[in-house]
């Protein structure tokens, strides 16, 4: 009697384990994408754009630095410190009244 509510008990062990597995998979977003197209203020999320315009926005040379991940169950944009150098540098040369300045002064930002 004793070996079978061990093996009971064993059995009961497994399938608490599996399930809490489960339940911590099941909550994790199955996509962890970057959400917008364009410009400095990235936001990551679970339904990303199908296309994006091919018009060119100050700050999208930043994007080569963004991306995302999962921390603790959420979508988020990963820290990174060049993003971070380059948002602020881009939108700093975002604050010139000339276009062609601000799209000079980003790449400036850029190293190009």
């Amino acid at each position: 009697m004793k070996k079978n509510a061990e093996s009971f008990l064993f059995a009961v062990a497994i399938v608490a384990v599996l399930a809490a597995v489960i339940f911590v998979f099941s909550a994790l977003p199955t996509k962890c994408e970057l959400l917008n197209c364009h410009g400095t203020d990235f936001q990551c999320g679970p339904n990303p754009p199908e296309a994006c315009t091919a018009m060119y926005a100050l700050g999208d040379g930043c994007r080569q630095y963004a991306s995302c991940e999962v921390v603790q169950g959420s979508c988020r944009v990963a820290q990174n410190r060049l993003l971070d150098q380059c948002i602020a540098c881009t939108d700093a040369c975002n604050l010139m009244q000339d276009p062609m300045a601000a799209f000079d002064c980003e790449a400036k930002c850029l190293g190009r």
